[in-house]
């Protein structure tokens, strides 16, 4: 029975699969006739110091925007040619290969000339570089394709200190000030600003708060020192200037981040790991998401992916140190949440878990998963009107989540809802799916108790006939016959199907059929057609490898 009508969890695909790199990258160096004059050569660059994860990396990349170059048109892009893009100039800019991410920056634009993100970063290198008029021209033109990202003003603001138009820059820089994550790299150049007007009060007052905010910011000493020594605090001066250094502030901008990412190396890595995951090598895909997340720690994604590699290589300890992370952390991952309720789930703490899915379904409400763990353990609690939202949630929105959809009907049914519109339903979905036992099993019994007992014996007959190996089928037989006044076939039937729970392991389940059997036997009407020890109607045991391998997540990295 259990082998056969009991219907494993399938939740999404694997892990998100990495594109095989194709073996050149010749149309990046002669682009396709339809491409010519919308996308630029791209030469290979020096890559005498590159590191061999980072030159792989490079070569993947180049590779796959060749074979998207040749696979697509300007009218059509694929897209991954984006994605790629988008990594490899990144990559190009953090190397400091500035003229090769300029080519491959404006081919990015072009390629999506309506994505914000692209003018911006390119934007971020010329400033970084101190081109600050070519800056200043990006990030306008960034501006007109949205202009409700807050490091826009303050990257404004510093293009323009660059060029000295400082009422201008001072304008673009308050209201940065004002933004958590901003503040202090704001400050920092509002103080410049002071200083350069020769106002050392508000220049100090400025510098000061900037240390406060980010203590790390050692190139703030220097111009505090001197303000100091332009106020007449000497020996405070002296101090700052021997704390100088070369680190200014930093802003929260996730677009920035993204090239100091491809900088550390982090995403070849990731990548690496992926490729070990496919070929099932979890200790060297562990391995290499330790390694990235060294070097790029706040990736959430890359987080996840790390635990869930931990759980599947035999370590749930640092599986759950990883999650209540990032649950611990101020915008805390949906995803996180579910797994470590899995987690939780799976000890038997309920208390727990439900909290953790609740967790995720505040981020995350149409979360199949967390809807069908849920409910599922508030079902197990007898919580059936709690668990019926959530399970019936989690079999809409997965047509083969066969085990939400019947105990969302077992819910319902233990809830008291007129049988009638029960059997109604399980017939629509028998006759959807007409060979699926688990359904045809459901509805016999309910046709037997609270239906049509001749329709509920000839179902049942086919059924056995249909699957005569699996001998706990007979349970429904043995209702129908019952039904049917058949009292001698229904006691064999029923006979049949508790020794077949018994050598199951299923005592509870082989003593609700013996219970049937001797209440036929009495000459007693069956009256609970989806009895609570029926594995079928039960609550499933949590299985956690299964969405660890295989939930689908929005990024591995």
């Amino acid at each position: 029975m259990k082998a056969a009508i009991m219907v494993l969890l399938i939740l999404g695909a694997q892990f998100a699969q990495a594109p095989v790199a194709h073996a050149t990258d010749a149309a990046l160096l002669t682009p396709p006739p339809s491409w010519q004059g919308r996308f630029e050569p791209m030469p290979r660059i020096d890559r005498g110091n590159v590191d061999v994860v980072t030159d792989t990396r490079l070569n993947e990349l180049r590779a796959r925007i060749a074979a998207a170059l040749t696979s697509s048109t300007p009218a059509a892009p694929a897209t991954d040619l984006i994605d790629a893009l988008g990594e490899l100039c990144a990559m190009y800019d953090a190397m400091g290969t500035r003229t090769s991410a300029q080519t491959c920056y404006e081919n990015l634009r072009r390629v999506d000339p309506d994505e914000f993100r692209w003018p911006y970063q390119q934007a971020w290198m010329d400033l970084r570089s101190g081109r600050h008029e070519e800056a200043l021209a990006l990030l306008d033109q960034a501006a007109a394709l949205r202009d409700d990202y807050p490091p826009l003003t303050l990257r404004r603001g510093e293009a323009l200190y660059g060029l000295d138009r400082l009422d201008e820059a001072t304008a673009a820089l308050l209201p940065a000030r004002d933004e958590p994550g901003l503040s202090a790299r704001a400050s920092y150049f509002l103080g410049q600003i002071a200083l350069l007007r020769r106002d050392f009060a508000k220049a100090r007052e400025l510098f000061e708060h900037t240390l406060e905010l980010a203590p790390q910011a050692d190139a703030v000493h220097y111009p505090l020192a001197q303000t100091l020594r332009q106020l007449g605090d000497i020996e405070a001066a002296k101090a700052h200037l021997a704390r100088r250094g070369k680190d200014l502030p930093e802003a929260a901008d996730r677009y920035a981040q993204a090239v100091a990412t491809a900088a550390s190396g982090a995403k070849a890595h990731f990548y690496q790991g992926m490729q070990a995951k496919e070929r099932s090598d979890l200790a060297a895909a562990t391995e290499a998401f330790a390694t990235g997340l060294a070097l790029d720690p706040d990736n959430q994604a890359a987080r996840i992916s790390y635990a869930r590699l931990l759980y599947l290589n035999g370590n749930p300890d640092g599986a759950r140190e990883q999650l209540q992370r990032l649950v611990n952390d101020d915008h805390p991952s949906p995803l996180a949440a579910f797994l470590l309720g899995l987690l939780h789930d799976g000890d038997h703490d309920e208390d727990a878990a439900a909290d953790l899915y609740r967790q995720a379904l505040l981020s995350d409400p149409e979360m199949p998963g967390a809807r069908h763990f849920l409910g599922q353990l508030l079902y197990r609690r007898g919580d059936y009107a709690g668990a019926l939202p959530h399970l019936r949630f989690a079999a809409d929105s997965d047509e083969n989540n066969l085990p939400a959809r019947i105990l969302a009907w077992a819910a319902r049914y233990r809830r008291g809802e007129p049988p009638a519109t029960l059997i109604a339903e399980l017939l629509a979905a028998r006759d959807a799916q007409p060979r699926e036992p688990t359904l045809r099993y459901a509805l016999i019994r309910l046709l037997a108790v609270h239906g049509d007992a001749q329709e509920a014996l000839t179902m049942a007959n086919a059924l056995v006939a249909d699957l005569p190996s699996i001998p706990a089928l007979k349970a429904a037989l043995g209702a129908a016959q019952a039904a049917n006044g058949d009292t001698d076939g229904a006691i064999g039937s029923f006979n049949a199907a508790a020794g077949a729970a018994s050598w199951s392991g299923l005592p509870g389940w082989a003593g609700q059929l013996e219970h049937e059997r001797d209440a036929v036997a009495a000459g007693q009407r069956l009256t609970d057609a989806w009895p609570t020890t029926d594995p079928l109607f039960q609550a499933r045991p949590t299985d956690i490898e299964r969405p660890f391998n295989a939930y689908p997540a929005g990024a591995a990295y």
